[in-house]
């Protein structure tokens, strides 16, 4: 894989697009890292803050071909994602459980560890190309000033922790899904529900427009849609990305 490691970025993300726009051949699963973002973002447009050389920026190039394989979604980018941080995270902390968070979030038990931004590109209606933007805490200890309750692998595992072999086994987890994804949909889909976060608990939702409600997670549909049972009335929503989010432990 072709690693590009930086010392300041304003993106890893915008600047692997930008290496893409310029080189539209650029090798897939072209790696971006830098020890310092000074505009990292994550969902909902929230700015992601990072003390310089202690966590993972870390973008990288997909070019999946979804024609080729008739049960994968546009969702599975993200579930492939989700399900490759996780593993990482999971195989060094012990004492923990490591949940991924709708859409693609990662918390151990209640405290947000990582966030993944995905960015398609479209030619009409065919996927160019994805960019999955992923953010870590690794080896800061201090979250002071961070919104919503906030842990580390450091803090995990009680130690510093490699930040390069963290990147090099995340990659290996994204390609492997990637390339296996032709047969591999419908199990891919099956581990993320096992690790989704509050699935099957009732907790409390705010919508878009305001509406506060109690719910209980069913699933994610194939379309990346989550899907709540509203306890007051026992009937099944359906939320896109932005149109609903936990009350609690929410920016």
């Amino acid at each position: 894989m072709n690693v590009i490691h930086l010392g300041s970025v304003d993106s890893t993300n915008n600047y692997l697009r930008y290496l893409v726009e310029q080189d539209p051949d650029l090798e897939t699963f072209t790696i971006v890292t830098a020890d310092s973002q000074t505009q990292g973002k994550g969902q909902r447009g929230n700015k992601w803050d990072s003390e310089p050389g202690m966590n993972l920026h870390f973008s990288m190039l997909l070019r999946p071909d979804l024609l080729a394989a008739p049960k994968a979604r546009l969702f599975d980018i993200n579930v492939i994602s989700a399900l490759a941080v996780r593993e990482a995270l999971n195989d060094r902390i012990s004492r923990s459980r490591v949940f991924i968070k709708w859409p693609n979030d990662i918390l151990v038990e209640d405290k947000k560890i990582a966030g993944i931004l995905t960015e398609n590109q479209f030619s009409g209606f065919t996927l160019e190309y994805s960019i999955v933007g992923i953010g870590v805490n690794v080896n800061q200890t201090d979250f002071h000033d961070y919104p919503r309750s906030a842990t580390s692998l450091a803090i995990e595992s009680e130690g510093e922790v490699d930040i390069l072999q963290l990147s090099k086994d995340i990659a290996k987890g994204i390609r492997k899904r990637i390339d296996n994804l032709p047969a591999s949909a419908d199990d891919l889909r099956n581990k993320y529900h096992q690790h989704l976060y509050k699935l099957g608990d009732s907790e409390w939702y705010k919508t878009s427009d305001g509406e506060i409600f109690k719910g209980t997670i069913q699933h994610v549909e194939e379309n990346g849609l989550l899907i709540i049972r509203d306890d007051a009335t026992g009937k099944n929503r359906s939320f896109a990305f932005k149109q609903v989010q936990f009350m609690t432990g929410e920016n």
